[in-house]
């Protein structure tokens, strides 16, 4: 940062999509860049703007209307309120998706297991250990309502993909239409992807075993590749993507 702002030019421009982040002094940094000048020294504007919290050991904001009106001059902001009457509306659908015979005894297998931490729960607190196998447990469970492959590969009961090719022959048989879809799972995406070669349609692939180089090729080809028609991410893609 002090290297950038040692830079001389006749004009600068920040552009941040997150202007205040988790500490506000984040912000008095994109604005010395800007203008040296709007809020002088950094120990001043923590004396303007900032207080200890309650406990002492945490400092929050104060005088905001009173820095927003400073920064008004130089932050061009756009809020959601701005934007949204430009965007299409967002449809929602919901898919009902029941599990079959060998989903539901395996289902019930785990919830049984979980019904007993929970009963020592109401008598006691649990131990960390137990705690760890709880929330493992639940993990399991939400795993099989996929498909019990994720846990165990002789088993390749997926409704949910018989559902999703539906899906996918449905809305991809408009050209100009591009798909993404999220698993939690990367054993769920496993399978998403043999249904995608089988019809032969072209996808791209984001996880967190894929290398961040690889993750930005896959990226733009998805975008730019007329032929790459899905986007297929686990939860490396869910915040930011």
């Amino acid at each position: 940062a002090k290297t950038i702002k040692r830079l001389s030019a006749p004009y600068a421009f920040v552009l941040t999509g997150t202007p205040l982040e988790n500490r506000i002094e984040e912000l008095y940094s994109l604005a010395e860049f800007v203008n040296p000048h709007l809020f002088g020294s950094l120990f001043r504007f923590q004396r303007e703007f900032m207080e200890e919290g309650g406990e002492g050991s945490t400092v929050r904001p104060k005088n905001l209307n009173e820095l927003h009106r400073r920064v008004s001059g130089v932050m061009l902001r756009r809020r959601k309120s701005d934007v949204e009457q430009d965007l299409p509306e967002r449809t929602d659908k919901n898919y009902f998706v029941p599990m079959t015979d060998e989903q539901c005894k395996r289902y019930a297998d785990v919830e049984y297991q979980v019904s007993i931490l929970v009963n020592i729960m109401k008598k006691r607190p649990l131990r960390k250990e137990e705690l760890e196998q709880l929330q493992r447990l639940l993990a399991c469970m939400r795993m099989i309502c996929d498909t019990p492959y994720i846990l165990d590969r002789k088993c390749r009961d997926c409704p949910k993909l018989d559902e999703l090719e539906a899906i996918l022959d449905e809305i991809l048989a408009d050209d100009d239409v591009k798909v993404l879809i999220f698993s939690e799972w990367t054993g769920m995406l496993s399978l998403v992807e043999e249904l995608a070669r089988e019809k032969q349609i072209g996808y791209a692939l984001h996880t967190g075993t894929i290398p961040q180089k690889k993750r930005r090729d896959e990226i733009n080809r998805f975008k730019n590749d007329s032929a790459c028609r899905l986007f297929l991410s686990s939860e490396s893609g869910g915040a930011g993507l």
